[in-house]
């Protein structure tokens, strides 16, 4: 009965939907026979409530929904929400938006601008997108700042996933699946009811299948998964009024899982005096390895064997007219830059290096290195490693008073993340005239050719406390208060570990330039450095602790008007303590960390009015108007010597000013569903990032942002459900103006000196005036469309038909908005036949995602001079088929 394919949230093509719903006009003569769509039950506003009567642009599935839409996780959840959009970040997290508001800053101490819940509780910083949704009762996704009611303040949005709680009777059920690249995944619930007052419900969820990308160096599959997670929930009444209901949850993976699907470059030709990749362009190409700092400290290392062995004497090659064969030039050339920086000395001293023989052109090792034209395919000489855990435990107590509900939760919440992969994801095509040794997050490796690995590491640990009072007395008045409290504790390490930085430290260092100027024997001046400093570690210890006072008030001016006012006193307090350490590049590695705090405290809220209509031609019409304000606490910017005062030491926080009007309805008894929001944002002090000096710098610009969302259901007859979305964005940087740093001269000479680039003629890097750019992450126009076709058969049992489609407009990754930041439109299909028996305990289905085999990128992330200027790129999954049988037991 697709009454019961309930949701919010569907989408689809205009020449599609005109096709279909030619093919079930004749059909609609049989609406009167059943009762139409299905209401969906919400808790939105943290009180019971279905979808169509909440004054808020709200998506809800519930569990026959998700398997109905083939939602599995985070990035098919797209697809179904509109103008949402989820991608991978380019370190240990994710990155999800709505309406184009999300998290573009780079920081421990930046928060999410959509907030994630696990029933009702706040975490801030989940690994829930590392696995699928089971077990669950529904999701709802709030669309728009939420800055009264959920957790912390969010700029975007609010995910709330509802998980299954147990019930008194007893139920069972067990789902295995088998796909394409060896998939096998197992899902399953049992239901005990312990006692009259006790029940209790284990889920557990298991997937391991092969990578979907091939390493033609090491000949393996990367990309794979092999995880599992395991949910144990239990309920206490405790009398007619009061009830508790504990939940612990645990999930694990460790494998190949890939940080980064590919990276990206044109390489620049102009080597030691370029960018290594060329600004504006992203090829199948490499670096030129002379940008890549790392590679620049190898080639000095073993500069001395090259000499050599090119001209059989032992001689120092920093005076010799052969230098041009060392492969350390380009260190010994960044040597007299800084020296002519440093003594003040006119343009024409940059070429003080030529007396010397030296050609500035020293070698690229990355030549004639090989980057497959397939964003499946990489040349990598190490596979990446990917190990991540999570546990959540709370605890929810609720008490009926007269006319009160108290509800207590209080949660913990503990994760781990480590991931390690090949920094520069390519093999060198020359190697090293001798090998050189390197540690690598304590294991020593021994490298012929340049290679480096970097790692993304995290602990973290919270814990949380709300209470929350609703009212519910007879009259015109209600209202919801309460109190929220949050401590969180993280812990993280960004490490490159490399052949560069190894031979680096070996050499001794910096002194080492020196020694080779003044004709020293190497280590003469200083000895090599201890092994484990022989990295760039960028280190942090994070800590928040807010608290928030919150209400609401709902006041019935009738039965068909209704006023609500809420608001929200926020106060958080941050400390950041951090060093950076780049081997003797910077901070020395035993330096203390730098102490940066700092407090925030805001006032936010909203105001809904809305009404029921009495049309003669709708069943039922909700309107509804609110305006409201959102709020994202600041951060910390690190302290990098590099900057100056070029950038603040902390960034502001973010406030949204939201205006939105929406109409939700009921059509043709029951057979039709329209809802449609307008909103209009004036968005202050939106936090954006880029690299400067080997960190991310984060900033603050204002942007104004306007949308529409449609979202439409059709259920002709009991047999067919139609469903489409269709969402309008048109986003805006307001008056802001920024250096550049992926081209700061804006394609004129450079000078690549330790990585960072400098004007070649002293000549101070462009500002450019971003005002009226597209935001980042907002495609003008997405569409959703899906059918639904159920068919009884003569035997009792049943099949069931689906399609959906999903289409994606170009959207931009930088607010620069250059040629390099678009990401094309692009568009997905899914469909699934099933056949379920006549007293529906099991069910046998045939499935295949991403039908077009398409390589959809979600993102890109651009890095900085010391690395080339390459671009990470971040994939969908390719298309996928497989089956699954499920079977249930009561």
């Amino acid at each position: 009965m697709y009454t019961k394919l309930s949701g919010t949230s569907v989408q689809g093509p205009f020449c599609l939907v005109t096709l279909l719903l030619m093919l079930v006009i004749p059909l609609v003569s049989y609406a009167a026979e059943y009762e139409g769509i299905e209401e969906v039950v919400v808790t939105a506003e943290k009180r019971i409530s279905t979808v169509q009567d909440t004054a808020i642009a709200v998506s809800a599935f519930d569990s026959e929904a998700l398997e109905s839409r083939q939602i599995a996780t985070m990035s098919e959840l797209q697809f179904s929400v509109p103008n949402m959009m989820f991608g991978k970040g380019n370190f240990e997290g994710s990155s999800i938006s709505i309406r184009g508001v999300g998290n573009l800053a780079v920081a421990d101490s930046s928060d999410n601008g959509v907030g994630i819940h696990v029933n009702d509780i706040y975490l801030n910083e989940p690994r829930i997108f590392e696995i699928e949704f089971y077990d669950v009762e529904r999701l709802e996704i709030l669309r728009g700042p939420q800055g009264t009611l959920y957790g912390r303040n969010t700029t975007g949005g609010v995910l709330n996933m509802i998980t299954a709680k147990p019930v008194d009777t007893f139920e069972a059920n067990l789902s295995v699946g088998l796909g394409d690249y060896s998939e096998r995944k197992v899902t399953g619930m049992v239901n005990v009811p312990l006692s009259d007052t006790v029940s209790t419900r284990l889920a557990v969820y298991y997937l391991k299948r092969d990578g979907y990308t091939d390493n033609l160096y090491t000949g393996n599959d990367i990309d794979d998964r092999d995880l599992y997670s395991l949910r144990w929930t239990t309920n206490f009444e405790f009398g007619a009024n009061t009830e508790a209901t504990f939940m612990a949850s645990y999930m694990e993976e460790d494998d190949s899982r890939s940080r980064v699907t590919k990276q990206l470059c044109t390489k620049d030709p102009r080597g030691a005096f370029g960018t290594g990749c060329e600004p504006g362009s992203k090829g199948f190409g490499t670096p030129h390895s002379q940008t890549y700092i790392t590679s620049a400290l190898a080639d000095f290392a073993t500069a001395n064997a090259a000499f050599a062995a090119a001209t059989g004497g032992p001689a120092r090659p920093a005076l010799s007219p052969n230098a041009g064969l060392d492969s350390g030039a380009k260190l010994t050339y960044d040597f007299y830059i800084v020296a002519a920086d440093l003594l003040g000395l006119p343009p024409e001293a940059y070429a003080a290096y030529a007396a010397f023989g030296f050609s500035g052109l020293a070698t690229d090792f990355f030549e004639n290195t090989v980057n497959p034209a397939d964003l499946r395919k990489v040349n990598a000489d190490f596979d990446p490693e990917y190990y991540t855990d999570e546990t959540i435990l709370s605890l929810e107590i609720r008490h009926d008073f007269e006319n009160i509900t108290l509800k207590s939760m209080t949660a913990y919440h503990e994760g781990n993340i480590e991931a390690l992969t090949d920094f520069d994801w390519a093999v060198p095509s020359q190697n090293y005239p001798q090998p050189v040794s390197y540690n690598m997050n304590g294991t020593t490796r021994i490298a012929t050719f340049s290679e480096g690995v970097d790692r993304a590491q995290a602990e973290t640990e919270q814990w949380s406390q709300q209470f929350t009072l609703f009212s519910n007395y007879g009259g015109q008045l209600n209202w919801t208060g309460g109190a929220f409290y949050m401590h969180f504790e993280k812990d993280s390490h960004y490490n490159v570990f490399s052949s560069g930085l190894g031979a680096w430290a070996d050499a001794g260092g910096i002194v080492s330039i020196v020694e080779t100027i003044l004709l020293l024997p190497l280590n003469s001046i200083a000895p090599p450095l201890p092994v484990e400093m022989a990295q760039f570690d960028s280190y942090t210890q994070y800590e928040v602790d807010t608290w928030a006072l919150f209400g609401e008030i709902y006041y019935d001016f009738s039965d068909t008007t209704r006023l609500t006012v809420g608001l929200r006193y926020s106060d958080e307090t941050k400390e950041v303590h951090s060093r950076q350490y780049f081997v003797d590049l910077a901070a020395g590695f035993n330096d203390p960390l730098s102490d940066q705090n700092d407090d925030w405290q805001e006032v936010t809220g909203k105001v809904t009015l809305d009404h029921n209509l009495d049309l003669s031609w709708t069943d039922e019409t909700l309107i509804f108007a609110t305006i409201a304000r959102g709020y994202k606490g600041g951060g910390f910017n690190p302290p990098v010597a590099d900057v100056g005062s070029a950038f603040s030491d902390t960034f502001d926080p973010e406030y949204v000013n939201s205006l939105e009007v929406g109409v939700k309805s009921r059509l043709m008894d029951n057979t039709v569903q329209a809802n449609i929001a307008a909103f209009l944002y004036d968005y202050k002090g939106l936090q954006v990032s880029q690299i400067v000096a080997q960190t991310a710098i984060n900033e603050n610009i204002d942007a104004d942002i306007f949308g529409i969302e449609a979202e439409f259901m059709f259920a002709p007859t009991e047999n067919w459900l139609f469903s489409l979305n269709l969402a309008y964005l048109n986003a805006e940087v307001g008056d802001f103006a920024t250096v550049d740093t992926a081209n700061p001269t804006q394609g004129g000479p450079v000078i690549n000196i330790f990585g960072n680039l400098t004007a070649a003629d002293n000549v101070p890097f462009p500002v450019i005036d971003l005002e009226g750019n597209d935001l980042v992450n907002t495609p003008e126009v997405s569409i959703n469309f899906f059918v639904d076709y159920y068919r009884p058969l003569s035997n009792g049992m049943s099949l069931t038909f689906h399609v959906d489609y999903y289409y994606q407009d170009e959207f931009y990754t930088r607010n620069f908005n250059t040629d390099a930041d678009l990401i094309p439109s692009w568009d997905i299909s899914n469909a699934f036949v099933s056949l379920t028996n006549a007293n529906e305990t099991w069910t046998v289905k045939a499935w295949v995602k991403n039908i077009q085999d398409d390589d959809n990128i979600t993102g890109f992330y651009t890095s900085d001079g010391n690395t080339g200027l390459f671009s990470n790129v971040f994939v969908l999954e390719p298309r996928t088929y497989g089956m699954t049988f499920s079977m249930s037991f009561q």
